[in-house]
């Protein structure tokens, strides 16, 4: 009878053990999860809307758009590319990258092969893709042991040409935001504060010796040399900082504008 007491107040002890753990790391729900849907088989035919039309309301205007596809995925979609422009759109030449790694191309779910590297923690995944002479460059949220942080993988070899240092804290990805631009002889990245109410997060922004908050340099020289294998590493430098959680980056009349995500305010 003493033995069951026993292993009954042990039970409830692990119980409220793991309650707590959980809530203070709910991280390590996200890790156990991942590894579950990294198991799952990636390939699955996608369900298809054609010739859908919607009207959407927003801020202060309306638009109309047509849906083409809807996915089953439980991820959002992170960036799109389309093999050819035609007069005709085809969507089987749409190629669709989500946050946690996986593409769609001619509605069949394939797999990027960086799961040593991709976390979706925290809102994080797959942020960006940029692309030079054909090669597929991709900006994303990652984790090794204990350490957090944002990375650059060439996906020809998924080799790891670039990452921040580690972040510690309440962190949130969604803030890291993400686009890219062909500028002269560099690609320019935009790389936010992944914050949402952490002030040593937000403070990166001004922080010379950090990468987050950033609008970073990247030779294009350096990655030929990276395509030809003569260096695994690429040393971007900060072209502006300051940035909050940038959505859009583009050039108008040779003058480069950055769209992004305000604090939000109490009104009172």
């Amino acid at each position: 009878m003493k033995n069951k007491k026993r292993l009954f107040l042990i039970w409830v002890i692990s119980i409220l053990v793991t309650a707590i753990h959980v809530h203070d790391n709910p991280e390590h729900v996200d890790l156990v999860k991942n590894i579950f849907k990294n198991k799952k088989q990636t390939t699955k035919t996608e369900t298809i809307q054609a010739d859908v039309i919607k009207d959407i309301e927003a801020n202060a205007f309306n638009i109309s758009f047509k849906e083409v596809l809807r996915f089953d995925n439980a991820y959002k979609s992170a960036f799109i590319t389309y093999d050819k422009f035609k007069d005709e759109f085809d969507k089987t030449k749409l190629k669709v990258y989500f946050q946690d790694g996986q593409t769609l191309k001619n509605f069949v779910y394939t797999d990027l092969s960086i799961r040593k590297y991709i976390t979706t923690d925290f809102n994080g995944g797959l942020k960006n893709i940029f692309i030079y002479k054909n090669n597929l460059f991709a900006f994303l949220t990652s984790l090794k042991g204990e350490c957090y942080y944002a990375s650059i993988i060439y996906l020809k070899d998924k080799n790891e040409i670039f990452k921040t240092k580690c972040l510690s804290g309440e962190i949130d990805f969604n803030g890291v935001g993400s686009t890219s631009i062909h500028y002269q002889d560099k690609i320019l990245l935009s790389i936010g504060t992944p914050e949402w109410n952490n002030n040593l997060i937000a403070n990166l922004a001004q922080d010379p010796n950090s990468f987050f908050g950033k609008i970073i340099e990247i030779k294009k020289k350096d990655l030929d040399k990276i395509i030809s294998n003569e260096m695994t590493k690429i040393n971007p430098t900060i072209f502006s900082s300051g940035h909050r959680n940038p959505q859009g980056l583009t050039i108008l009349k040779k003058q480069i504008f950055s769209v992004e995500h305000g604090p939000k305010v109490e009104m009172n």
